[in-house]
């Protein structure tokens, strides 16, 4: 029925036909899916909001100089402004 519409699927079996464009959708669909994961692993997640990102920040404790946050908490590591 489907091959004897179009002439270039003549002897074409009913069957392989529906195998053939059930083989290409999934493979679409499959392709947009690995296509739209690696699109979200490049994106950088943000932090939460009112969470403080890792990074070096005016020291609480010494005016004059910086010390680094690791996200959770204060750590030693110490440097001059």
């Amino acid at each position: 029925m489907i091959a004897a519409t179009l002439p270039i699927l003549a002897g074409v079996s009913n069957s392989a036909l529906v195998i053939f464009a059930g083989a290409f959708v999934f493979g679409f669909i499959l392709i947009r899916t690995i296509r739209q994961a690696g699109e979200r692993a490049q994106r950088p997640i943000p932090p939460p909001p009112g969470v403080t990102p890792p990074g070096w920040y005016a020291d609480p404790q010494v005016s004059s100089g910086l010390r680094y946050w690791d996200g959770q908490r204060w750590t030693d590591h110490r440097a001059p402004a």
